[in-house]
């Protein structure tokens, strides 16, 4: 693994701080001011991108994280592959160990509520927030964590951050660390952010896609039982594909580099 020498550990760190207090803020003044949780997030995602521009345009930042490397085909495949199944494998840990009675209430109530207005939120949505995500929490706080703790103890705790900041936008704890874990484990052996950023778009879309063809054209229920997780069977199988995928790009990992990728 080679040394990485900016930013360090401590502005990572920071970096989550203030990245987790400013999605609070955002939360509170959605509650506070009744504006759509949509349209606050909006401005999230809008803001923070700003703020990345001007970091990546005045050097204030190293734009050697944004480096784009030409992709292994195989790798992106795979990856796109297990990422798409991310969604089952929460829905499966879920009817596990189901979700807190009054936070399902609350995130319920959210959904309802914006969910006849929201109609170019998705669509933004798909773009700027895996756009922010990839850039701040593996391009920035896990190849921070990297200059001072392992592979797998950097991994885990880039993974818990963003499960935080997860839990605060979407009530989905869960997901963020299975997200978490699994992108800061792409982008590691990978060794690249762009990897993260086209699969976790790719995600964005396709759930995207699925809702507004929902929305114009209604599928049958069975149908939409499977794409939402109702049905443990689907669970179960796109998980094991996920296992499938997982395996076969840790092979392709070992394949390229005969160092140790073990976490």
């Amino acid at each position: 693994m080679e040394i990485l020498t900016f930013p360090n550990c401590r502005q990572s760190i920071w970096l989550a701080v203030f990245f987790i207090l400013w999605t609070v803020i955002v939360q509170v003044i959605c509650i506070i001011s009744g504006v759509p949780s949509y349209l606050c997030a909006t401005i999230l995602y809008v803001s923070t991108v700003t703020i990345l521009a001007i970091a990546f345009r005045t050097k204030a930042m190293d734009r050697s994280i944004l480096r784009f490397d030409k992709p292994n085909i195989k790798v992106l495949l795979l990856a796109a592959g297990g990422t798409l199944c991310l969604p089952w494998v929460h829905a499966l840990i879920y009817s596990i160990v189901p979700f807190p009675e009054f936070l399902k209430k609350i995130f319920t109530e959210i959904g309802t509520k914006d969910s006849n207005e929201a109609y170019i939120y998705p669509f933004i949505s798909a773009i700027l927030m895996p756009f922010i995500i990839e850039v701040i929490f593996r391009g920035i706080i896990l190849r921070g964590l990297l200059t001072e703790y392992g592979i797998r103890k950097s991994i885990i705790i880039a993974a818990i951050i963003y499960s935080v900041v997860w839990g605060c936008m979407t009530l989905l704890p869960v997901l963020g660390l299975i997200y978490g874990l699994w992108f800061g484990w792409l982008y590691v052996f990978s060794r690249s952010l762009w990897t993260c950023l086209i699969t976790h778009i790719l995600l964005q879309v396709s759930s995207v896609a699925y809702v507004m063809t929902n929305y114009y054209h209604p599928l049958p229920q069975q149908v939409n039982s499977a794409m939402t997780g109702d049905l443990w069977i689907v669970n179960l199988a796109a998980t094991i594909v996920f296992i499938l995928f997982t395996y076969f790009l840790y092979q392709t990992f070992r394949h390229h580099d005969n160092r140790d990728y073990a976490i």
